[in-house]
């Protein structure tokens, strides 16, 4: 039983560190290859540097993947994408998934 238990927990807990988490880009330098990212409640919210590194995957909401440089142009600029899905292993993203927003009602 204390084996089962064991092996249960350990399972948890792996399956938890490399779950995606939605976060808000605050800002990303491109030189760097840092993003500074918000996540939790609002009230709540807990601000802390992600580096970018170049086994970092970015996909789209199609889940197709998207280049290095199509991902900057995403992050940066006026139309910059303010909130993704990540997943992060000892401060470095190793997935970063762009979410689509909500659509407008054409009017």
């Amino acid at each position: 039983m204390r084996k089962l238990l064991l092996a249960l927990t350990v399972l948890f807990a792996s399956v938890g560190l490399t779950l995606a988490a939605p976060v808000r880009l605050v800002k990303f330098d491109e030189k760097t290859k840092e993003a500074v990212v918000k996540s939790g409640k609002k009230g709540e919210e807990v601000e802390k540097t992600i580096k970018i590194t170049d086994k970092t995957k970015f996909t789209d909401n199609d889940d197709k993947e998207v280049k290095y440089e199509d991902a900057v142009k995403k992050m940066t600029g006026d139309k910059a994408v303010k909130r993704f899905d990540l997943t992060e292993e000892d401060g470095k993203a190793t997935a970063i998934k762009f979410v689509a927003g909500k659509k407008k009602d054409p009017q």
